[in-house]
């Protein structure tokens, strides 16, 4: 009867132990890889600045049409950041950017939460915020930072909103998106 009690008890954790999320599963965004070389891009950069051991390049990814969406959300722009001493990628940042009409404000929250689940569904619940439930998506849909950490990866999604004006009057609000994978030697330093 002990040994019963016991598989009963015991054998459930391990069905829950097996489905394990982390962030460090992600290793870029499709076929830009972190870690890769330079030269392996060359072709489709275009070079915009160095920050001290770092050169930030644009990406042309109108070259390729597999990296136009993320999770349905369609790419803007892609930056890749290189180390200079090693010409490893570091970062990869995607642009989802858009300016909408001033109504979009009430959808803002529901397509972060949206977001927010497709990416959680596959490597699980965000390092920071700890807690994040349906109230808490406005105030990050407004200006907001949700990060997932890993031992070796940093996944970043950046959102801001802000309602601006069109030279005639009228308004439209300008959102800005945007998610990081980081290696995290760059994000420690």
């Amino acid at each position: 009867m002990k040994k019963i009690i016991f598989i009963l008890v015991v054998i459930p954790f391990f069905g829950y132990s097996q489905k394990e999320y982390t962030v460090d599963r992600i290793t870029g965004f499709k076929s830009i890889l972190l870690g890769n070389n330079l030269s392996n891009y060359e072709k489709n950069l275009k070079f915009i600045r160095d920050y001290g051991e770092y050169s930030v390049y644009n990406y042309d990814n109108e070259i390729s049409q597999e990296l136009l969406y993320f999770f349905g959300k369609k790419v803007k722009a892609i930056r890749l950041t290189f180390d200079n001493s090693t010409s490893r990628l570091t970062t990869i940042f995607l642009d989802f950017s858009e300016n909408y009409n001033v109504n979009h404000l009430t959808i803002l929250p529901s397509e972060l939460e949206k977001l927010y689940k497709d990416i959680s569904a596959e490597i699980g619940p965000a390092s920071s915020p700890k807690s994040i439930n349906s109230a808490s998506f406005y105030p990050l849909s407004i200006k907001g930072e949700i990060l997932w950490i890993g031992n070796n990866i940093v996944l970043k999604v950046i959102t801001g909103s802000e309602a601006k004006l069109n030279f005639d009057g009228t308004s439209y609000l300008m959102k800005n998106e945007s998610i990081s994978f980081i290696s995290k030697d760059t994000w420690n330093n």
